[in-house]
């Protein structure tokens, strides 16, 4: 309002570009983050992946770009089959680096956990408002 009715432009882009200037810092570190994140994971699989670790490594930067998947989009992406993306998801999964989220046998969905994880730091749920 002080800008509208005495002129406070300078106060007003000082508030501004300050937060513009916080959620750049954000980005920064979110992207950062996640850079670690996914050299750790792929020196992991190419340490523990065995004769999988081609594949997984395939999945995985599959899913560096989409971190919630199907099975059919990473047969599309990756190019690998239905049966050897269906064998690594699983061992994926025991690693704990992803994790199926729809709960169904069919249409499934993987989410790549710590990815997503970094991403939603700083996010709190709402408490439900219902009483």
């Amino acid at each position: 309002m002080r800008v509208r009715l005495q002129g406070d432009w300078e106060a007003w882009l000082d508030f501004f570009l300050t937060g513009v200037r916080d959620v750049a810092r954000n980005a920064v570190f979110t992207a950062r983050k996640l850079m670690q994140t996914f050299s750790e994971h792929e020196q992991m699989l190419g340490s523990e992946g065995g004769r999988q670790a081609g594949t997984l490594l395939r999945i995985l930067r599959a899913m560096q770009k989409r971190p919630l998947a199907s099975i059919p989009f990473l047969c599309e992406e990756t190019g690998l089959s239905f049966p050897a993306i269906s064998k690594a998801i699983n061992r994926l999964e025991k690693m704990k680096l992803v994790r199926e989220i729809t709960g169904q046998q069919r249409g499934r969905v993987f989410a790549y956990v710590d990815y997503m994880h970094i991403l939603n730091e700083g996010l709190e749920a709402y408490p439900n408002e219902q009483n």
